[in-house]
C-alpha cells in the first residue's frame, strides 16, 4: 500500500510542478497577450474579459499542448480566436468601444485626435477577418506568416486581407 501511495504521490508532484510551470508561464506573458486583445477588441474593458475567458481556456486545455516551444503561439491563437469570437456575437454588434487607442501604427506622424478618431471608426467597419489581420501585422508588428498561424488562414489570405483592409482605411480616411 505505501508503494501506492509513494507512486501516486510522485505523479501528483509531477503534475503540480507541470501545472505551476504552466501558470508562470501564463504570467509572463500576460502584458503582451493583453496588449493583443486590447489592440484588437479596441476598448480595454473587453480586451480583459477576453483575456480572462482565454486564459481560462488554455489553463483547461493545457494537457493538449504537446510542445512547450509552442506555448506562445497557441496561447496567441486562443486569445485572437476568444476576440474574435466575441466580436462577432450578436451582443457586440449592438454595443460599440468609446475608448481610444495609440494608433501611431497605422497613422504615422499624422496621430492627431481627429485623425485617430476616424481610423477607429474605420477599423471598426471593417470586417472582423480583416480588421484582425490589420491589427495582428500593422499594430501589434506580426509578421505575415505569423498572423497566418495565428488566425488559421493560408497567408496569401492573411495578405489579401491586409490589402483590402488598408484600400478600406485609405479610402475612409482620406474622405
Amino acid at each position: 500500500m505505501d508503494e501506492i501511495y509513494q507512486l501516486s504521490s510522485g505523479v501528483v508532484g509531477i503534475e503540480v510542478d507541470a501545472d505551476s510551470r504552466f501558470g508562470r508561464a501564463l504570467e509572463d506573458r500576460y502584458l503582451d497577450l493583453l496588449r493583443l486583445a486590447t489592440l484588437m477588441a479596441h476598448d480595454s474593458t473587453e480586451a480583459q474579459d477576453a483575456l480572462q475567458t482565454a486564459l481560462e481556456r488554455a489553463w483547461r486545455s493545457r494537457h493538449q499542448l504537446d510542445d512547450p516551444a509552442l506555448l506562445g503561439a497557441w496561447l496567441r491563437k486562443i486569445v485572437v480566436r476568444e476576440v474574435v469570437r466575441r466580436q462577432t456575437s450578436a451582443w457586440r454588434r449592438l454595443v460599440r468601444p468609446a475608448t481610444l487607442l495609440d494608433l501611431s501604427p497605422l497613422v504615422g506622424s499624422r496621430a492627431g485626435d481627429d485623425l485617430r478618431v476616424d481610423l477607429l471608426q474605420a477599423l471598426a467597419r471593417l470586417p472582423v477577418a480583416q480588421r484582425v489581420a490589420v491589427v495582428l501585422h500593422h499594430c501589434a508588428g506580426y509578421p505575415v506568416d505569423d498572423v497566418a498561424s495565428i488566425v488559421g488562414a493560408p497567408p496569401e489570405t492573411v495578405r489579401s486581407r491586409l490589402r483590402l483592409a488598408m484600400a478600406s482605411l485609405r479610402t475612409e480616411i482620406s474622405r
